[in-house]
């Protein structure tokens, strides 16, 4: 049995990341979504207005104008798909793009008729995409181009009219658009965390637990910091249910639950993975670190004061270059809990990560 005083591992603080100017929007899942839409409007727009020039016309004096406005938008269209422009880039590229189309459109038109309504195309793809704040910028721009567009066209009657009605029309469907994201995003993310949590606990599940396991891994890799898993089980926890219930069963998983957040670090992942299995997954955490942890958790276990003494063993099994899979230090750690069970249970030992990691000796008796 690991000897000497309890001392946590130092805690770690992570930067707060930069805020990302694209949402969190529903089905946005690839950076490559939002150069194909982009890239399909604009195509649309140039195929829009080729459709109206063949329509009948008093007058075509305006038809040159909207034929040079549908070769930029299909070149504009041409340069986000080849130039594989991405995420904030396509997006913006989109919206900037199709405002200053429309905003052309708008002053080449002749009669203007409803070509300012074409400025709910880019506001509304830059609404579902970008956050709120952007979104405010985009409009601005949009308003600040239509005004413009307006200005050079002084026979046009009633631009005043024309331009409150297509603001206000345009503001409010965008708002919406916003709107419906955002309660949308707020409802995916609460499923996403429903399905990944365990709801007795609180804790992570196993699927959530297997995601951030690989997750933990591959952050490991791009920065070389070792990575440690410490797997728990509960000793006789069955002997437990069949004696007092499944509520003191419930009430046992519960209370070790909150000891294992209280002994975690903040940023560990801590995850429900069985039936009285938990796991913890320590980023930059050494053997050391990890079986201090480990020891900790098993020590303040067996001090409870609850109806039964339960305690609990743990396992413990630490990636380094050249980094094991999730499975591969998952069994390790697996293999070290069920070597603390035959050790006489309520105890940590340190597992063997595969020969292609760094291996790990097994931990003090």
């Amino acid at each position: 049995m690991f000897a000497g005083k309890f001392t946590a591992p130092p805690r770690r603080t992570r930067r707060r990341p930069r805020l990302s100017p694209i949402a969190a929007t529903p089905g946005y899942e690839e950076p490559e979504m939002a150069r194909r839409i982009a890239s399909l409007m604009l195509l649309a727009g140039a195929v829009t207005v080729l459709l109206i020039l063949q329509a009948p016309d008093v007058d075509p004096s305006d038809h040159d104008g909207f034929r040079v406005i549908a070769i930029l938008a299909a070149l504009g269209a041409a340069v986000i798909w080849f130039g594989r422009l991405e995420g904030l880039a396509a997006i913006l590229v989109g919206v900037v793009y199709g405002i200053g189309l429309v905003s052309a459109a708008v002053y080449v038109a002749k009669p203007i008729s409803g070509t300012s309504s074409f400025y709910l195309w880019p506001l509304l793809f830059g609404a579902y995409f970008l956050r709120w704040r952007w979104v405010v910028a985009i409009v601005a721009l949009a308003w600040a181009s239509f005004a413009g567009a307006l200005a050079l066209r002084p026979d046009i009657e009633m631009r005043a009219i024309l331009f409150v009605d297509t603001v206000v029309t345009v503001s409010v469907a965008v708002a919406v658009v916003v709107y419906l994201r955002e309660r949308v995003a707020e409802l995916v993310g609460h499923l996403r965390r429903s399905a990944i949590t365990d709801p007795l606990t609180g804790l992570v599940n196993r699927r959530g637990f297997e995601e951030a396991l690989e997750r933990e891994l591959a952050r490991a890799q791009r920065s070389g910091a070792p990575v440690a898993l410490v797997v728990f089980d509960l000793d006789h926890f069955k002997q437990l249910n069949d004696t007092l219930g499944h509520a003191a069963g419930d009430r046992a998983l519960v209370q070790f639950a909150r000891l294992l957040r209280r002994s975690a670090r903040r940023g560990d992942v801590l995850a429900r993975i069985g039936g009285e299995e938990f796991a913890a997954v320590l980023y930059d955490a050494d053997a050391n670190d990890a079986l201090t942890f480990a020891e900790r958790v098993v020590a303040r276990q067996r001090q409870l004061d609850r109806e039964t003494p339960l305690t609990v063993s743990a396992g413990v099994a630490v990636g380094r270059s050249p980094y094991p899979t999730r499975d591969e230090i998952f069994d390790a750690a697996d293999r070290a809990l069920y070597a603390a069970k035959r050790a006489g249970r309520a105890r940590a030992r340190l597992g063997e990560v595969p020969a292609r990691a760094t291996v790990a000796t097994s931990g003090p008796a």
